[in-house]
């Protein structure tokens, strides 16, 4: 079996110049396998085909590559750190430096709740200066599915059962039984599909240059081998500017490689924050 992951390695490279020979062996073959089960197709012979054959397919074990489990204000004690004293942190050195600009990038952000909660954070810190600042929050993901689903911005109850009511009340409208960010929110961030692994680039295509303010990676590198996760700390490394903060999922940690680049805010909750 090892040549036919081989091979579906080598055609996902071949059609979206994704590689995913970097990723942890045991969970890309769970996934593989899982996708060939869903559409009953167990021969290996018979898959390889028709992933040569289709681009769609190549999206769809793409998009069940990943693990999209997502919800609004995930791991509240981390947005609360970031309410409370990292975005207060980087609102008051802007002050000083005449800047009203924030960059943020959410990677590997799913079906969108992370950059929209991100954006509800900004918009409570910066209240009526509002409209003063440039708020630029990017939310990436290779999943084609999960970005079209965070563009259309419709959730189910569910998601927000870490979201404070006045939160909810505030920043999201009723849909029938679904919820809306506020237009105000949504045009907030911006949405791309692209694989955060990839070596061509150190910041998402839509966002022109890094220089970000924070960037938010939790629960990504648990899928990748080592040296993937050490390739893609140092591209963060530069894409942050120097006290900028870094921010990890709890079963995450930085590379031996990297810890010099930051240092520790809040080992728990995985803070990190770039040397100056």
């Amino acid at each position: 079996m090892s040549d036919f992951f081989d091979a579906v390695i080598r055609e996902v490279r071949r059609r979206r110049k994704i590689d995913l020979s970097l990723y942890r062996q045991d969970m890309l073959e769970r996934r593989i396998q899982n996708r060939m089960n869903r559409i009953q197709t167990p021969d290996p012979e018979t898959y390889l085909r028709l992933l040569k054959g289709s681009s769609a397919e190549c999206n769809a074990l793409i998009n069940n590559i990943g693990v999209n489990v997502s919800s609004f204000f995930r791991d509240p004690i981390v947005f609360e750190i970031v309410e409370n004293s990292i975005l207060p942190a980087v609102i008051a050195r802007k002050r000083l430096t005449g800047s009203k600009e924030i960059r943020i990038w959410s990677v590997g952000c799913s079906s969108g709740e992370e950059p929209y909660s991100i954006a509800v954070l900004v918009h409570r810190a910066l209240l009526k200066e509002i409209n003063e600042w440039q708020t630029y929050i990017f939310g990436t993901d290779m999943d084609s599915e999960a970005v079209e689903q965070a563009e259309s911005a419709i959730y189910p109850r569910d998601r927000f059962q870490t979201t404070k009511l006045g939160v909810l009340d505030k920043y999201f409208v009723p849909q029938g039984n679904m919820f809306q960010p506020v237009a105000e929110i949504r045009e907030m961030v911006h949405f791309s599909i692209e694989d955060c692994a990839t070596i061509d680039r150190i910041a998402p295509a839509d966002s022109i240059y890094g220089n970000f303010d924070m960037v938010f990676c939790r629960n990504v590198m648990i899928y990748f081998l080592k040296e993937l996760q050490l390739s893609l700390l140092n591209k963060f490394s530069r894409a942050i500017i120097a006290g900028g903060y870094l921010i990890l999922g709890t079963s995450e940690a930085l590379c031996v490689e990297v810890e010099s680049d930051f240092r520790t805010i809040d080992a728990e909750n995985r803070i990190f924050q770039k040397r100056m």
